[in-house]
């Protein structure tokens, strides 16, 4: 007899053969409507921004921003006292942390975030977060220990003790996660706001003392998983408060169902993290550390930009996923006023990463000017990228994974050939142009999907 758990319609648990995790089966579409994708497509956005939406999307940008923000003054007082050659060693070593984090992942977030918007019974909110909790465990160790051997059988360094540091992001953020996507679904991340924010403020006037007193590459990148750690610690007694995790979640059988319902998620987020950060990969293959420096400090700088959009599409799918449960009437209008309002913000950012940025850039790091056309080609790529931040969201609220899947793949095979063939060739404006050339065909294909979802 299978060993999962799972509740009755009167909050009891017991044992049963053929029980499983909740999953999507039974979350309805959208009704078919007559209305056309384009029709009414520049409405007034006022009624996106009201609501726990807003309120729950702004203390996402307060949680996330804390972390990237702080993560950003690492990188670029790093940048500040370090050459162009190591500052490429910390920006390489941070990208493929990233590429790993999301392997050791397996979608496993996407899915909990639709998964804890849709559980309303308490016991089985806990057998899943329980089999969430062992499974990124389990996976994280994995994925850190293949992380150190890779830089162990590639660099050419005596030590990789940059790159041990830089991998411990990937458990920190793992765990963070698992907390995160609990309030998020449940549109109460202002619950956690405070404590994230004061862990800001504190870790940055540690950066400002660290610097003072010792300018240290070692030190001040240590001070990033740190940072994540403390706030793992104080997540966890908010996520105690409301769940609780139980030894039925750590059965083998819901831990194996759940790496199933996570693997079409995690072939998306693998292609997806892999043809956003191949470019980093590619350059380091055919370039010095130097040029991946250049090209690194560009892409931080977009970074904010890249981090509001995203943390925008997260409250967009887990509104969207809630709002297809209780079969909101006005979803589709909803969502024409999403995709609207995330490409009017990309346009504006572009505009002044292109104005500002390269001004920033001369005035604080002089010795990175060759990065300032690299920046721009960024810029334009944003426009799009961030319209395809809040297109993914839209599609995987309403279970469309596989079609996400398929977009991914095509994405990840065109932006690597066209990587191969312009880095060699352009450098760092090179990546540059793959990836604005990959984004827009990215768009055309998400607007096609979408545009079926909002008139089916």
């Amino acid at each position: 007899m299978s060993k999962d758990i799972v509740a009755d319609t009167n909050g009891n648990t017991e044992k049963l053969v053929s029980s499983e995790i909740p999953t999507f089966a039974n979350i309805p579409r959208l009704d078919a409507q007559d209305s056309s994708f384009f029709n009414n497509f520049l409405p007034s956005i006022n009624k996106v921004w009201r609501g726990s939406v807003l309120s729950n999307s702004l203390a996402v940008l307060v949680v996330r921003g804390t972390t990237i923000l702080l993560r950003l003054i690492i990188v670029f007082v790093i940048a500040g006292f370090a050459t162009p050659n190591e500052f490429g060693r910390v920006a390489y070593s941070i990208a493929i942390a990233e590429i790993a984090r999301v392997v050791a992942d397996f979608g496993i977030d996407t899915l909990s975030i639709r998964e804890f918007s849709i559980l309303r019974m308490e016991s089985e909110r806990q057998i899943y977060a329980s089999a969430v909790a062992i499974t990124k465990l389990i996976l994280g160790v994995i994925i850190y220990l293949l992380f150190l051997v890779f830089f162990l059988l590639t660099r050419r360094e005596v030590t990789i003790d940059i790159e041990a540091i830089s991998g411990l992001l990937i458990l920190t953020g793992l765990g963070n996660n698992l907390f995160f996507n609990y309030f998020q679904a449940c549109l109460g991340v202002t619950k956690i706001v405070f404590p994230v924010f004061v862990n800001g403020v504190v870790m940055t006037i540690l950066v400002v003392i660290v610097f003072l007193l010792k300018p240290n590459i070692f030190l001040m990148l240590s001070l990033l998983p740190f940072s994540e750690l403390v706030n793992f610690c104080m997540l966890s007694r908010f996520f105690r408060k409301e769940i609780r995790f139980v030894k039925e979640g750590l059965y083998f059988e819901n831990i194996s169902r759940l790496l199933k319902r996570g693997f079409p998620i995690a072939i998306t987020t693998v292609c997806v993290v892999f043809y956003t950060r191949l470019d980093v990969v590619i350059l380091s293959y055919y370039f010095d550390a130097t040029t991946v420096g250049y090209y690194g400090i560009a892409y931080r700088m977009t970074e904010p930009v890249q981090f509001i959009a995203g943390a925008f599409s997260v409250s967009i799918y887990s509104h969207i996923s809630t709002s297809l449960v209780n079969k909101c009437h006005d979803l589709r209008e909803l969502m024409r006023r999403y995709i609207f309002g995330t490409l009017i913000y990309g346009m504006i950012s572009c505009l002044l990463l292109v104005v500002f940025a390269p001004i920033i850039i001369k005035e604080l790091f002089p010795g990175y000017i060759p990065a300032i056309p690299v920046l721009q080609v960024l810029a334009m790529a944003l426009i799009f990228r961030t319209l395809n931040n809040s297109l993914t969201a839209i599609i995987q609220a309403h279970g469309y994974f596989t079609k996400i899947t398929i977009v991914a793949i095509w994405n990840l095979v065109l932006i690597g050939t066209i990587l191969w063939f312009c880095v060699p060739r352009m450098g760092a404006v090179g990546a540059a142009v793959a990836l604005l050339v990959g984004e827009i065909v990215n768009t055309i294909l998400q607007l096609y999907i979408t545009k079926r979802i909002i008139t089916k």
